[in-house]
């Protein structure tokens, strides 16, 4: 998480399709300086059975702050070859 305003008080969601195992589910998380940084990991185990076969296997982290969510992203590029 990066944050690029004043502050935030909230808390990181994951999210995944039916039959995915996630550790934890959510994260809570507290940001006061502009441009803070900080790093957090979800576990995900998806169920390898048949039946998990849905094309589609969105995994969505969401930050959410006063019940409004927040699902920006960026792309962070980092290779030998580009400076």
């Amino acid at each position: 998480v990066n944050l690029s305003g004043k502050s935030f008080n909230g808390r990181l969601v994951c999210t995944a399709p039916s039959g995915y195992k996630i550790n934890p589910t959510e994260i809570p998380i507290q940001l006061s300086a502009t441009n803070a940084i900080i790093t957090s990991e979800f576990t995900l185990i998806p169920d390898n059975s048949k039946s998990n076969s849905a094309t589609d296997k969105t995994i969505s982290i969401e930050a959410i702050e006063n019940g409004k969510v927040f699902q920006h992203q960026v792309n962070k590029i980092d290779y030998d070859h580009i400076p």
